[in-house]
């Protein structure tokens, strides 16, 4: 569900690269001081100021401000002041006008001229000196709900987080937390997201996800199975999908900010190029990805029956395999929540609500045993090579085949799909030998990137850390991740090598990753044995029966009913 830009920007009134060219200019002034900071769009804040020149005229009139610094003025001195001020005065007015104009052609726009503070200075009398003092942020216009941290209602007067006690500081930070938590709101909200899904990114961005940790940085955090949403739920083209198609329209036209389907699907395409995988099935991917399974994904089966042709394995029997693992899965899964189900209504006295429960459950039992009975036979008939004979000889062959041989598709198509994954993994080697998690593509691997930067730069806004060029103390720190992906840029190839090797065991003859894995069992559950083993047999006497499958009432009963072709 993550956005780029919808986590507002900690805005300077001035860039600090601007700034921190006239030290002795802004040495006393509270510009880009902690009661200064705001929060601000990222296109305001980035795009904005730097398109319409309002930062480059700054720079110039601040120039001229730097050269009077520490000067007793004369009348001339006072005149240039006058017309700096004037300067400065139109440069606020017009980007005031800016945004409004914005906000015409999209309302999200609306009311954001209030988060922008006014650059001002006072002029001294003739004979007087020009102070540093003498420039300073007017925040008198600026919308309270956007100061970062609050700091005014804190500590009237603090420039620096440093000049905060330990208890200021503490609220210092929980105001920040609050504020980016309704600012993410009102971003997701106004853009018509479910309120649910909303509610569920606030909490990532409190407790964090299970690779993450959340900006709140608490020790508690909600228990598995409980609610607690994993990165897997933050899924932007999913929450794209749920809106009216009237807000669908209405995002998909807002200047950018969300992207609309069309986008998700070229990026999730690309994500999967990136990875190894042919345009054809990446194409395929993405599209059954962005119908949730609408799309029937043909294209990995297609590219999985290749792979085996070139290992020398018969293919035959690999879409009825295929199937086979995740009826058993699903089946195996459902019978689970029945049985829970089951029982809390008669613990709970619900008898008719459980009769019904069960009817509607042996009615999903018989649809699904007919369904494996179907694959099993088709697995046999691809097996013993009786496709197409006489019904006789099909019923021989169905009873003939031998454990081991009724076996033998469903490894194969577990060997070939870890084959088919190693090759795209060879083939994206020299990409991902770079990338902090190997087993993610180029655009995987920026929203991890984007999601990691998110973080820790609120927790170096929390301790003061914004000044990239100040004192040490000041300065951003660098998450683990951050530090991690600047080091494998830097790296050598001979340095590369020994590093993925001997910290990460990962090679270019070696390169499956417990995340690939995982990631292979997400997107094609069907080519891993459904419950981590095979369907088991009973054997030439007993036929194909398998010892685990749709069975409510045990393995031996549903052993006799497969049998009856």
């Amino acid at each position: 569900m993550y956005v780029p830009g919808a986590v507002e920007d900690v805005g300077h009134p001035l860039s600090i690269k601007i700034t921190g060219k006239y030290p002795n200019l802004v040495k006393d002034s509270n510009i880009n001081k902690i009661s200064t900071l705001i929060f601000q769009d990222p296109t305001i804040n980035r795009t904005l100021f730097e398109a319409t020149g309002y930062e480059s005229k700054h720079d110039k009139l601040l120039k001229q401000l730097n050269n009077l610094v520490g000067k007793k003025l004369n009348n001339k001195d006072l005149v240039k002041l006058n017309e700096i001020k004037m300067s400065l005065n139109n440069l606020h007015s017009k980007v005031i006008n800016d945004v409004k104009n914005l906000s015409k052609t999209n309302s999200y726009f609306k009311g954001q001229e209030q988060r922008i503070p006014k650059i001002d200075i006072n002029i001294p009398k003739v004979g007087e000196t020009f102070k540093s003092k003498n420039l300073f942020v007017d925040m008198t216009n600026v919308n309270p709900a956007f100061k970062v941290g609050l700091v005014e209602d804190i500590a009237p007067g603090a420039k620096l987080f440093t000049d905060l006690s330990l208890k200021e500081k503490e609220l210092y930070k929980q105001n920040i937390l609050d504020q980016t938590k309704f600012n993410t709101e009102k971003f997701y909200v106004k853009a018509g997201f479910p309120k649910e899904d909303v509610q569920r990114l606030k909490e990532t961005l409190d407790f964090g996800t299970d690779l993450k940790t959340g900006i709140g940085e608490s020790r508690l955090k909600p228990p598995s199975g409980s609610g607690a949403v994993t990165l897997g739920a933050l899924d932007l083209p999913s929450m794209f999908r749920k809106l009216s198609p009237a807000t669908r329209k209405l995002v998909s036209g807002s200047g950018g900010l969300i992207l609309p389907e069309v986008i998700f699907y070229q990026l999730d395409k690309k994500n999967r190029m990136s990875k190894g995988q042919s345009e054809k099935e990446a194409a395929a991917g993405a599209l059954e990805s962005g119908t949730l399974g609408l799309y029937e994904n043909k294209a990995y089966m297609e590219e999985l029956k290749k792979v085996a042709e070139s290992m020398g394995i018969d293919s035959s029997s690999f879409d009825s395999a295929y199937q086979l693992n995740i009826l058993s899965k699903s089946y195996n899964q459902n019978s689970d929540n029945y049985e829970k189900d089951y029982m809390q209504l008669l613990e709970i006295g619900e008898e008719q609500r459980a009769d019904n429960l069960k009817k509607n459950f042996d009615r999903y039992t018989k649809e699904t045993q007919n369904n494996y009975k179907l694959l099993t036979n088709s697995i046999a008939d691809n097996v013993m090579n009786t496709v197409g004979a006489s019904p006789l000889i099909m019923k021989e062959g169905r009873e003939n085949i031998t454990q081991e041989q009724f076996e033998k598709p469903f490894y194969d198509i577990q060997d070939t799909a870890i084959e088919k994954l190693k090759q795209e993994k060879i083939k994206a080697y020299p990409i991902q030998s770079r990338q902090v998690d190997t087993a993610a593509g180029n655009i995987g691997e920026g929203f991890y990137q984007a999601f990691d930067s998110l973080t820790q730069g609120a927790k170096n806004l929390l301790q003061g850390r914004i000044i990239p060029f100040g004192p040490n103390r000041l300065r951003p720190l660098e998450s683990e991740r951050e530090k991690e992906d600047r080091y494998l840029k830097d790296m050598s190839g001979q340095e590369l090598y020994r590093y993925n090797k001997d910290f990460r065991n990962f090679t270019i003859d070696q390169p499956i990753t417990s995340g690939d894995m995982e990631n292979l069992q997400y997107e094609q559950p069907g080519v891993f044995f459904a419950g981590g083993g095979i369907a088991k047999l009973a054997g030439v006497s007993s036929g194909v029966a398998p010892t685990s499958g749709p069975n409510p009432q045990g393995l031996l009963s549903l052993k006799n009913r497969v049998r009856n072709y």
